[in-house]
């Protein structure tokens, strides 16, 4: 379904401008519909206007051509629906338009709010994303999104010279110095449709560094020591929940902790059979034949159906995103991670992803001139 005829034009271009986003926005009756839930006409009119890169506030002043007061007050309100990303940099405040994804469709899960219709808003941005953004998108990419983090406990508690920093949950949380701790918002969506599972929604989703900053400024979720987001490492270890990261190397905005059942980023693998929306870590789970027992433990807990077993478990290497959930539980120690041949390295930053994205989408042209 394209583009409804009958959409106010502030809505229109408001499209026109997520579209040139490295993410993307694919135009859906869904998407508009969303848009004028939680978009004023007004606010998809600045939205529309905005810098393609993080600006600081005179330079977005300038694109736009608004009094200054009145500007500032419709990008506070628009920061405070998850609509804008507000993020302090060396002293000067940026602006960025949110995309759908990673963006406004998940900060919009993040409240439990009674103002807005969240069972049509659930409805809406499921069919959106696994009918309309997901499918055409990811077909235009080589690079992923996202990224596998494995466990810390698949080494033994300890790490090995192969185990790089930006490979393990542990480092890259204490590097963050801190940051949030807030709702995950794909088992939110999942409640509100009456599919929910007994994995945790609240106190769960970690905004790291500058990520959780935003998060705790705007009421999307609660501070968290280094020490708090550890111990939250921990539990979701314990649960068997996948860690997932953005797919850098320094100074990841976000870590979650997946289940396969509600995820949206593992459900591009067991759904759509898809490998470039979660890259995998630079691991991949292996079984010793003669020390597995078929127990099936490991099966039970891989959360991408990447494992089956007859006589002995035998792993699916190109399905596996060596995240490590089947290791700790193997009661004879069969399964290991070992190193993966063909390991990928991630983008060094935020900005050197969404290039990437960029170019291999042909949207490059958006962001440079």
């Amino acid at each position: 379904m394209g583009e409804p005829t009958n959409v106010p034009e502030a809505y229109q271009k408001l499209h026109e401008r997520l579209a040139k986003n490295a993410e993307g926005a694919p135009a859906a009756a869904e998407l508009f519909e969303i848009f004028q839930i939680l978009f004023t006409e007004e606010e998809a009119r600045v939205g529309s206007q905005m810098p393609m890169l993080p600006s600081e506030f005179e330079e977005v002043q300038s694109a736009i051509g608004m009094d200054p007061e009145a500007l500032r007050g419709i990008l506070g309100a628009m920061a405070d629906k998850g609509l804008v990303v507000d993020t302090d940099i060396r002293g000067k405040t940026v602006y960025m338009l949110a995309p759908p994804v990673i963006g406004f469709l998940e900060y919009t899960f993040m409240k439990r709010r009674e103002d807005l219709p969240m069972k049509r808003l659930a409805e809406l941005a499921h069919t959106y994303l696994h009918e309309h953004l997901l499918p055409v998108e990811l077909e235009k990419v080589k690079t992923p999104r996202t990224r596998a983090v494995p466990y810390v406990s698949a080494f033994g508690g300890e790490m090995t010279s192969e185990v790089v920093p930006y490979e393990q949950a542990r480092a890259l949380i204490e590097q963050s110095g801190g940051g949030s701790l807030g709702a995950c918002f794909c088992r939110m969506q999942e409640q509100l449709l009456g599919r929910g599972c007994d994995a945790p929604i609240d106190d769960i989703c970690m905004g790291l560094g500058k990520g959780g900053e935003y998060l705790v400024k705007h009421g999307f979720a609660r501070p968290a020591s280094v020490e708090e987001l550890l111990d939250k490492l921990d539990e979701a270890e314990k649960l068997g929940l996948v860690h997932t990261c953005d797919n850098v190397q320094k100074r990841p905005v976000f870590m979650c902790h997946c289940c396969g059942c509600c995820c949206h980023l593992l459900r591009t693998i067991t759904e759509y059979d898809l490998r470039n929306m979660v890259a995998p870590s630079s691991f991949v789970a292996t079984v010793d034949a003669e020390a597995c027992t078929a127990c099936g433990i490991c099966a039970d807990r891989c959360q991408i159906d990447a494992i089956d077993v007859d006589d002995i478990a035998q792993v699916n290497a190109e399905r596996c995103i060596g995240c490590g959930v089947c290791v700790p539980e193997c009661p004879t120690e069969a399964v290991t991670l070992a190193k993966r041949p063909d390991a990928v390295e991630p983008a060094q930053n935020m900005m050197d992803l969404y290039m990437r994205l960029a170019a291999e989408k042909d949207r490059l042209k958006h962001f440079i001139g």
